[in-house]
């Protein structure tokens, strides 16, 4: 392995996931997407931790907001299904690339990679992928635009489901004009929880 052992589980409000078994099945979700590795990592977030994933490029093969975007994607599959959040998301620029730890033995420590990260050393990198994953999605929905001037009243009410209960709606992180039915749940701040109340919601409802 090119990775130095860290701690072996992750805390995600209170539900422990082992580490080694998650970094492998989002290893495998990405295998056919324009990375060389990655290296997944536990960092705080708000009374808990988070799933942190740091990619390294293929050498000769740069990322573009594409590939970004459909790493992205994979990750969060992996993680929503596994921990009940989303991935933060990296590349290592390389200008940052020559600040990774590495173990006596030439390894990566992830431990040493988590306390650099929290310190903030990978911000603008963290930064710049965010910018280019939602770019190319708001790229892909101007594309589809003509597709959402035909949403029904039933589609409506559901988006009005999700903007009332999206934690980023309410906290005024993403504006609720800016989500529509190809918003993934995920990309306006839906947890595990949260899902359990929207189907509360929509069984009320919908009687």
């Amino acid at each position: 392995s090119l990775v130095g052992r860290a701690k072996e589980v992750i805390n995600i409000r209170g539900v422990k996931v082992a580490l080694a078994e998650l970094q492998a099945q989002l290893k495998q979700a990405i295998s056919g997407c324009n990375v060389d590795r990655i290296i997944v990592f536990p960092s705080r977030a708000s009374h808990t931790e988070r799933v942190t994933v740091a990619c390294l490029e293929r050498s000769g093969a740069a990322m573009t907001a594409s590939d970004r975007s459909e790493i992205q994607d994979h990750l969060d599959r992996v993680s929503m299904m596994d921990t009940g959040s989303r991935a933060t998301v990296f590349s290592v620029s390389p200008q940052s690339m020559r600040l990774l730890p590495t173990t006596t033995l030439g390894k990566i420590s992830q431990s040493k990679l988590q306390s650099l990260f929290e310190e903030g050393i990978f911000e603008a990198d963290v930064a710049l992928w965010r910018r280019d994953v939602d770019a190319f999605r708001q790229s892909q929905a101007d594309d589809h635009g003509d597709q959402d001037a035909s949403v029904t009243a039933a589609e409506l009410e559901l988006i009005q489901d999700f903007v009332r209960l999206s934690p980023h709606c309410r906290s005024g992180e993403i504006d609720p004009a800016s989500v529509g039915r190809n918003t993934w749940l995920w990309d306006i701040g839906f947890g595990s929880m949260d899902i359990v109340r929207l189907k509360h919601a929509l069984d009320t409802r919908l009687g």
